[in-house]
């Protein structure tokens, strides 16, 4: 069974609260959480796409990402002396997608 786009992102923001939550409860402190790379830059999805990215698929990972984001403003203001670092997946990989060769 697949879920809709729109129903997972809506349960997002509780799924993204409370896993933290647990192991602040448990007493974790630091957090390291990673957005979503472009997906549909993926190169088995740009074999299939006449080698260009699949928008939606990119799409949804910028989506997830500024839902993500939004989320640990959230857990910050919930976990006071929790410290949440937040890695940027997607422009990372999206400039090793732009630019492959070595500088």
């Amino acid at each position: 069974d697949k879920i809709s786009t729109s129903v997972l992102f809506k349960q997002l923001p509780w799924c993204m609260c409370c896993l933290p939550q647990s192991m602040y409860n448990l007493g974790a402190r630091k957090f390291v959480l990673f957005g979503v790379q472009p997906l549909g830059c993926n190169p088995a999805f740009q074999q299939q796409n006449n080698n260009t990215c699949k928008a939606d698929l990119n799409y949804g990972a910028v989506k997830f990402s500024g839902i993500m984001r939004s989320s640990i403003s959230k857990l910050i203001e919930t976990m006071p002396s929790a410290q949440f670092v937040y890695v940027n997946a997607y422009n990372i990989t999206e400039n090793i997608y732009k630019n492959p060769g070595s500088e």
